[in-house]
């Protein structure tokens, strides 16, 4: 039986909280002193935006943060580029994945699982983030929320759609209102594999990643070293999302994963795979 695995992003392969904790107050700290505004007008005019778009790395927040807003082009494309040079300089730094990750991977997908990612980041994001990390080789297909609208007047200079260069990985989204904890992004990995197959869902949050899938069949195994973050930067994270995504990130949940994990390396010993060098066997 094929077996497939479908993993959440943030804190389950890489720690969101650590990085974006501190490069979204290194930016907040950057465009205050710039602007002689106070960090916390910038912060919440800032979380304003992010409360609105529901995405924590919104792209254009910043030309569409209300403090802004008496200031030309020119001064905004200025602030544009110093809040991402901060922001980006900070994430390149501590953006890291979790130990072992890249051998987990590479082992489930050389031992024939097919490996997915369900993310309710852009699809972009989605995909952008695990090239940069050097995950993707290992992904067959990436589930991930329909990309954010540009703003008129803005130029995208990079590929706005660079998966369909890679031959290597499907991809498929979903409206942003049908994300994590609806079933439906689960739904649609169903949809790629077909009823003749085990499927697994990896996830830090038990009641957005785990409840959902297992309302479908998916095995669950909950990824406990993602819950394990730095409280401060935890607080700036939570504190720019939303009522319910908080409810979410905080609430106990009554549902028992049929798995728990310390580490991700944990994942060998539960999920049915081809040793490697049983393979040439």
């Amino acid at each position: 039986m094929i077996n497939v695995c479908a993993f959440d992003l943030d804190n389950t392969l890489y720690d969101l909280i650590d990085y974006y904790g501190p490069a979204f107050r290194g930016m907040v700290k950057a465009l205050a002193r710039k602007t002689n505004l106070t960090p916390e007008q910038v912060r919440e005019s800032a979380r304003r935006v992010y409360l609105a778009k529901g995405f924590l790395e919104y792209p254009f927040i910043i030309r569409e943060m209300d403090v802004f807003s008496k200031l030309n082009a020119h001064q905004i494309e200025g602030l544009e580029v110093l809040g991402q040079t901060v922001f980006n300089k900070v994430k390149k730094k501590r953006l890291k994945i979790y130990d072992e990750v890249d051998d987990v991977l590479a082992s489930l997908h050389l031992g024939g699982v097919r490996v997915v990612a369900v993310s309710n980041a852009p699809l972009y994001h989605a995909y952008k983030r695990l090239r940069q990390l050097r995950l993707a080789a290992y992904f067959d297909l990436i589930v991930a929320c329909e990309n954010l609208r540009i703003p008129e007047g803005v130029k995208i200079r990079a590929n706005p759609e660079p998966w369909r260069e890679d031959a290597s990985i499907s991809v498929v989204s979903f409206p942003r209102e049908e994300g994590k904890p609806s079933s439906y992004p689960f739904e649609l990995v169903r949809k790629e594999f077909g009823d003749d197959v085990q499927y697994w869902s990896i996830g830090d949050n038990i009641e957005r990643d785990l409840k959902p899938a297992s309302k479908l069949g998916y095995k669950t195994i909950w990824a406990r070293y993602g819950t394990v973050v730095d409280e401060e930067n935890y607080r700036t994270v939570v504190n720019l999302t939303s009522g319910d995504v908080r409810k979410y990130e905080t609430m106990t949940s009554e549902y028992g994963p049929d798995f728990c994990i310390n580490k991700i390396k944990e994942l060998l010993r539960i999920v049915p795979h081809v040793e490697q060098l049983d393979m040439f066997r």
